[in-house]
């Protein structure tokens, strides 16, 4: 039973005399006649349409019709209103009729005809007017408009059909019009047409000259590709049966005539009236289509096998009258042949009866055969038997009328059918090939409009509803929350449309105790504990209470073993650099660190690199705290740490790992699936042997002001107050110092999750696109950035795949699993992936700050990243990321040395690829210009203070830093992946290399000899500048083949500089001989890795050693740049 419900209306209708009275007053001094920023700038005009349906597309009139729903805002102040508090109306239901008395921008369509709007049941026009003055204009129309197609490759052409839109009335100093960033042109997706298919609506600006007055102009292309299918039912087919049909008269007897010409003739006509009518709809062009072209030989095919067989009539001259003349001279042989034989009259010569003998083959008659020595040859080939003379006389008559084969006919039934095959194979390929061939530039509009696409869909509110949707929880590798973030990404990305696997390993991971945390102590002369660090990291009333605090994962170093260590002796070792260990051997005794502890600094190196450096000393414990003279500058003045600004609080501690290892260290080398064989953990060679643990410099107050010995030098000196920093050596008061540990190592199963767009030409060539998605705790900037720009970075993608964009290569998008732990989960699949990798673009905690963009790759890429700057706004500025690169460096445009960092370290998800694929890479970040000159980072890092908050407050408000890095990395992945050559410039590693060999030369002993290293660089360049040269000058770039080869040469290049065994014993995980870190610092890329490691140990036999093994690896790269035949260097 239907229920109804009174409505009070007394409401609806003060609402409504409110919505009159708002009007009213707007219209008093309302003139409709002048713009609202009359004399002022110009009015903009932000313009969107929905395509509902597209029909009406012809040939003849060159024109196209579509139905659409066509918006257009634009702002008047001077309708801004206040709601009341009983209406709270955000967008004011206005009367259409209201319309006529407000100012329009006369929009027109300038290429259109005969357009009109729908006007059932009632006109459709929708206007409403927002609090803020804006205007929203909706109407449904149908836009006819004129189309200049080109119908050279018809059937098999794509047309594209341009609607342009601007101000009749108005220039572009008045009225400017833009297209909607957030969705120009939509398209619905059940769209479809009889004959074409929508393959793009590609969208753009232009100022355009009309009547000596400047017009705004923005425009639509719609890229329409013809369905082939009538075409070959009712053209193709129907004339290929009909060549078919005309060669049946190749396999009649040339002596058919009668059937021969009718079958010939009836073909001809038929084929005419099948090309007169199947074109008769088609438009009267003056130049020849691919449809003509077809028709044209299949024509030529059908009317030449009628002209063949007037050939063989002719010269074969098989006429009536030399046949009887033949058969009675053949008869007038015989007889006289008989009469002769008068010992043997028993058979007369009428009793003779001739059998052909079937072995012996006949040619064709001619006149030789006239003669009596003819005769006698034909007459061998029979058998004299008695006969009647009926059969004799039809025996006669088949000696010349048996089957007789032209040898013209036996030729142009393998020709014929032969030609026509080859003629069909150089037809389709050529054609079918030059539906996706487009002129230059159609290529450059093409690719222009398709990265304004791209950057116009990169939306800064998604990435930020992204990383407040991640930051919601803790992301701890291994964990239950990590397993179910896995699980979410998997299904974000699937409803974008993405192919997605996940890859699970089990591997080895480190936690620490649920419920007694690590700490330090300082214990008097009896073992009492006089000061204990708190082993956590305080809340702040600023924290967001909502988020899950009690999973926060206390401070621990992952992979330092349990335990409980105590020593009297302390020393400050500065930042545990090596040269740092050299140095305090000058101040003390070696020995004396036997058995210390010892108290460092965050910063400079990796923190694994510390540890096992201390390791090497015989020391047994460390401690590890944030120095305020980095992480907090002003840490005295009130207010000037979190949670009031991006600096660490005193009780702050970065977590992090110790191992020094990229992968997991059970399985070094090999993925970590189930049927690999693991390594026993103890004695494991990778993990560190002695007790870590960090502190937040409030407690390393305590510890550094009861340490004794001398002074230390200026640049040793933190910032921490009231505190003389001293080397150290027995505490005061014979105190000792303790750590206790309690961390724990457990095999636990993480997941990868990669998602596919599969390429349409090099399937096998991959760009990839990573971020990790675990993280120490919330992770809002390591890695929540780089998860969140990911997730948008798909989105977009996945749009542009919908609106029928296909790279010419494969795309992956990948989250990996476990980085914080050893950059595990990438490293397992670069394991397994193998060398198929083109690039690999990395996004680690990708936004630190927001007034510097950093960049690290590849020399191979520094061209087309500097490219990409120049199109790319930078954050919270009006300048390109180019253009405040030059402004930073004072007007000089060599940025790359400050802005560039060349060569990849090994401290991110880029190490396997670097190492290992030894693809050829890049990785990005946003950074404020301070924390980019001390820490390298942000002060907050690991911490459990990275939330959302920190980002939205303090870091990036807007999230406009996000999006310029999101547009930067999403348009280096569409050059990679959509080009056809790949942008890589072998001339940049040159450069490179001189720079590598100018550090090493001086800090390499000056007895070493650099000569053969010299000579393979300055060839490098000889051959690299050759090839380059090659690809401007010869290399067909319309030919895949030469384009896959030179390809090929480019993605090798990178590998060339591999060594497989690895750089030293120590790190066989590190080969790259260009680029790749020392053996004392993963934090950073070394030039030379092996030579400069060489240089430290001053083993001056394995200084020329190395040297002569990068020169061999130098010189495989320049054999990689050779032609193809020539594979080898001469010297």
């Amino acid at each position: 039973m239907s229920t109804f419900k009174l409505i009070n209306t007394s409401n609806l209708t003060s609402d409504l005399r409110n919505v009159s009275a708002i009007l009213n007053d707007l219209l008093k001094t309302y003139d409709r006649y002048h713009r609202p920023t009359y004399g002022g700038k110009p009015d903009k005009v932000i313009v969107d349409i929905y395509v509902r349906s597209m029909s009406g597309i012809s040939e003849l009139d060159m024109e196209y019709s579509f139905d659409c729903f066509f918006r257009q805002r634009w702002t008047d102040t001077r309708l801004i209103y206040n709601t009341t508090s009983t209406m709270n109306y955000k967008l004011l239901p206005v009367s259409i009729q209201m319309f006529s008395k407000i100012w329009k921008p006369d929009t027109y369509f300038y290429n259109g005809r005969r357009s009109y709007i729908h006007s059932v049941p009632h006109v459709n026009r929708f206007f409403r007017i927002a609090t803020d003055g804006s205007i929203l204009y909706s109407q449904r129309l149908t836009i006819r408009g004129s189309c200049i197609m080109n119908l050279r490759n018809l059937p098999l052409d794509t047309q594209h059909c341009t609607l342009l839109i601007g101000s009749f009335a108005y220039d572009s100093e008045e009225t400017i019009y833009e297209w909607n960033k957030k969705s120009a042109v939509d398209v619905q997706s059940d769209l479809i047409m009889n004959q074409f298919s929508l393959i793009d609506a590609s969208v753009g600006t232009q100022i355009l000259l009309r009547d000596n007055r400047t017009r705004s102009i923005i425009y639509v292309v719609f890229s329409l590709r013809r369905h082939v299918g009538y075409f070959l039912i009712q053209l193709y087919i129907p004339c290929v049966l009909i060549v078919f049909l005309s060669w049946v008269g190749l396999w009649l007897n040339r002596e058919a005539t009668n059937d021969r010409i009718n079958l010939g003739v009836t073909t001809v006509l038929t084929l005419i009236f099948v090309i007169i009518e199947g074109k008769k709809d088609l438009p009267k062009v003056s130049y020849i289509t691919a449809l003509d072209c077809f028709l044209a030989v299949c024509f030529i095919f059908v009317f030449s096998t009628l002209f063949e067989f007037a050939l063989v009539h002719y010269y074969t001259k098989a006429r009536t009258g030399d046949l009887n003349e033949n058969m009675r001279e053949l008869e007038d042989y015989i007889i006289r042949n008989d009469d002769s034989d008068t010992n043997d009259n028993e058979f007369s010569s009428s009793d003779i009866h001739l059998v052909y003998r079937p072995s012996i083959k006949r040619k064709s008659t001619s006149k030789k055969i006239r003669s009596k020595k003819s005769l006698k040859k034909y007459c061998r080939h029979f058998h004299c038997k008695p006969a009647y003379s009926a059969f004799q006389g039809r025996a006669l008559k088949n000696i010349f009328y048996m089957n007789s084969v032209s040898q013209i006919d036996i030729i142009a039934r393998i020709l014929y059918p032969l030609t026509f095959f080859i003629f069909n194979l150089i037809y389709w390929i050529y054609y079918l090939y030059a539906i996706n061939k487009r002129t230059e530039e159609e290529r450059k509009i093409i690719w222009n409009d398709l990265k304004q696409r791209f950057l116009n869909r990169v939306n800064a509110q998604e990435i930020e509803k992204n990383l407040h949707n991640f930051t919601r929880n803790t992301h701890l590798a291994g964990t239950d929350d990590d397993r179910n973030e896995a699980e979410s990404i998997a299904k974000q990305w699937r409803e974008y449309g993405l192919d997605v696997t996940t890859y699970p390993y089990d591997v080895l991971l480190s936690y620490p105790h649920l419920t007694q945390p690590n700490i330090v102590s300082i214990l008097d002369q009896n073992n009492n504990f006089i000061f204990q660090s708190n082993g956590s990291e305080p809340m702040f009333n600023e924290d967001d209470k909502s988020l899950p605090f009690n999973n926060i994962v206390r401070p621990f170093l992952a992979y330092t073993p349990n335990g409980t260590v105590q020593s009297q002796k302390l020393f400050y070792i500065n930042y545990c650099t090596i040269e740092d260990f050299q140095f305090i051997q000058t101040i003390i005794n070696k020995n004396e660190l036997n058995g210390s502890i010892i108290i460092c600094r965050f910063g400079k190196i990796f923190r694994g690199n510390k540890i096992n450096n201390a390791e090497k000393y015989g020391i047994v414990g460390v401690i590890l705290y944030n120095d305020p003279i980095n992480y907090a500058p002003n840490f005295t003045r009130p207010g000037s740490t979190y949670p009031n600004s991006i600096y660490m609080p005193d009780m702050g501690q970065q977590r992090g790992s110790a191992l020094i290892l990229s992968g997991d260290p059970l399985t070094k080398h090999y993925p970590a699936k189930d049927y690999m064989y693991r390594a026993s953990i103890d004695n494991n060679p990778w993990l560190p042997k002695i007790v870590a643990q960090q502190i937040g410099y409030r407690e390393a107050r305590e510890i550094l002001i009861r340490m004794t010995g001398l002074s230390v030098i200026s640049n040793w000196t933190g910032g921490l107050d009231q505190v003389n920093y001293v080397y150290g050596g027995l505490l005061l008061d014979n105190l000792s110092i303790q750590i206790s540990s309690y961390n724990t190592l457990q095999i636990r199963r993480v997941h990868n999750v990669i998602g596919t767009i599969t390429g349409h030409i090099e399937p096998d060539r991959y760009v990839l696109i990573g971020a990790h998605f675990d993280a120490w705790n919330f992770g809002a900037m390591d890695d929540g950035s780089g998860i969140a720009v990911n997730h948008e970075l798909v989105r977009v993608f996945t749009s542009l795949i919908k609106s029928n964009w296909k790279p010419r290569r494969s795309l992956m998008f990948c989250a990996w699993a476990a980085e914080e732990y050893g950059i595990v989960g990438s490293i397992e699949f670069v394991e397994i992936l193998g060398s198929r990798v083109v690039s690999y673009l990395n996004m680690d905690a990708i936004v630190a700050g927001r007034e510097l963009m950093l960049m690290e790759m590849s020399p191979l890429l520094y061209d087309v990243a500097i490219d990409i700057s120049k199109q790319v706004k930078a954050a919270y500025t009006n300048e390109t990321i180019y253009e405040q690169w030059i402004r930073i460096n004072n007007g000089d445009h060599n940025v790359g040395e400050k802005f560039f960092i060349m060569g990849l370290s090994a401290i991110s998800d880029f190490a396997g690829f670097n190492q290992i694929a030894a693809s050829s890479n890049i990785a990005m970040v946003y950074l404020n210009e301070n924390d980019a000159k001390t820490i390298g980072a942000y002060p907050l890092y690991h911490t459990q203070y990275e939330t959302f908050r920190l980002v939205k407050t303090f870091v990036d408000p807007e999230f406009q830093a996000h999006q310029a890095l999101a547009r930067v990395i999403g348009l280096l992945a569409l050059t990679l992946t959509d080009i056809d050559l790949l942008p890589f410039n072998p001339a940049r590693y040159h450069q490179a290399l001189l720079t590598l060999l100018k550090v090493t030369k001086s800090i390499a002993p000056s007895s070493i000899n650099f000569t053969s290293l010299q000579n393979a660089i300055d060839e490098f360049k000889t051959v690299a500048d050759e090839f380059n040269q090659r690809i401007q000058t010869t290399l067909d770039k319309s030919n895949p083949i030469q384009v896959r080869i030179v390809n090929d040469q480019l993605m090798q290049l990178e590998r060339a500089f591999q060594n497989p065994l690895g750089n030293s014993i120590q790190q066989a995980d590190l080969k790259h001989t260009i680029y790749a870190p020392s053996r004392t610092d993963r934090y950073n890329a070394r030039g030379f890795p092996s030579i400069t490691d060489a240089v430290e140990d001053r083993n001056i036999t394995n200084i020329h050693q190395q040297i002569s093994l990068v020169t061999y690896f130098i010189r495989s790269a320049i054999s990689v740049l050779h032609q193809p035949n020539r594979i080898q260097t001469t010297s």
